[in-house]
This record gives C-alpha cells, structure tokens and sequence, in this order.
C-alpha cells in the first residue's frame, strides 16, 4: 500500500520505525501499565507522540485515526486540524462492556475525549466495495405495519460530537451483484464523505446467522 504513513505505540523492545507491507510505521515510546494493573488496554504514550504527529500531518492528504479515545486519535485528530487535514475516525468497538469502575472511566472518556476526536459534521455520499457490485445507501422512510419501510437516500449524514451506527433498522449500506464474499474474510470498502474526502478502510464480512457484527463510522 504505497502513500502511507502509520503512528503507532511502542512497548518494549520494538523499533522506533519499522516497514510493515512496505509503508513506514513510526512508534511512540507507551507504556501498558494501565492494562497490567487494571486490564484496561489502554497505552500511555510520550509527550512526542504529538510533535511527530503534528509533523507527519503536514505533508498527507488525510489523517486517518482507529478508536476514538486512544491518544493515537487525539494526537492525530489535533495533527488535522491544525494543518487543515480532512480527518476521519474509524470505529469497530463503539462500546465495552467493563466492570465498575472501568465501566464509568470508558463513559468518562466517551464524555469529553471522544467530543474532541470526533469532531465535525459530514456526510457519507458514496461506497464502492473491492468485490464489485452496487452500494446503495438506505435509510428509514416510515414504520408501516409494524415494519419499517427503507428508501435509497442520496447521502448519510455524520453530524457533529456523535456516532452513527449502520444497521438493518436505521441507515445502512444495501451491497447488490457483488462478487463471492465468505464469512471470515475481509473485504475493502472505500467511502467518500462530502468534506473528509475518500477513504478505504476494511471490513470483515460475516454470517448474521452466526452472530455477523455491526459496523461504525464516525
């Protein structure tokens, strides 16, 4: 994958920059004490992770960031707006289920960590799939009948200091006359927002029959 640059932590004895499927990834020096007395997995990075952040930024395209409270996204959602960078936030795990009182830290940081990196409104406009096909974005008209009734709307809007959750009941993406797709395996999808611009993120398809997963932009 050629044009990327990946931020990440490092523990231990890992190299402060490495080549991973050829692109650079640099790593911050992290420390797990959070997760090794409290099982929460949440590294503490050093202070340089935002000068080197905030430098990178400057000559990208896009910054995009995975999880909203880890300081990786802090550190990168600042890198954007700084340089006036579109930024877009993926999220697979919106919510964990920790015991009290991790249960009210993570509601803590979803309360004003994620207000910062989650940021501005956007719009979700198109999605092209690396399995072909056609992708239509669906979203709720009305309930008829005890049922909802879905219509192909020209745009799902991202708004501001939120999180939106695609699923059968309210906005989702329709995929129609696209190639195999096995459970399991993992699939590109590649989304264009109004103001962030395209990005591609992946997918894992799975089976709603065996437990399938939902998915989440932000």
């Amino acid at each position: 994958m050629s044009g990327v640059t990946a931020v990440s932590s490092r523990i231990a004895d890992d190299r402060a920059l490495s080549y991973d499927d050829g692109f650079p990834v640099h790593k911050v020096a992290a420390s797990n004490v959070l997760e090794d007395r409290f099982r929460l997995p949440y590294p503490l990075c050093s202070p340089a992770l935002f000068a080197l952040t905030s430098q990178l930024a400057r000559d990208v395209d896009v910054v995009l960031a995975h999880t909203h409270t880890f300081m990786t996204t802090v550190a990168a959602a600042r890198a954007a707006r700084k340089h006036r960078k579109p930024f877009v936030l993926v999220q697979n795990n919106p919510y964990i289920e920790y015991r009290f009182p991790l249960d009210l830290v993570q509601k803590t940081a979803d309360a004003t960590i994620a207000r910062y990196t989650i940021g501005a409104a956007d719009r979700l406009v198109a999605v092209h799939t690396s399995v072909g096909g056609t992708v239509e974005l669906r979203a709720p008209l009305a309930q008829h009948s005890g049922g909802l009734i879905m219509r192909t709307v020209p745009e799902i809007p991202i708004p501001a200091d939120s999180m939106v959750r695609l699923n059968p009941d309210t906005s989702h993406l329709l995929i129609t006359g696209a190639g195999p797709m096995h459970d399991g395996k993992d699939i590109m999808l590649r989304l264009t927002f109004a103001d962030a611009g395209t990005i591609t993120v992946i997918a894992l398809v799975t089976d709603p029959e065996s437990g399938g997963s939902s998915y989440f932009l932000n």
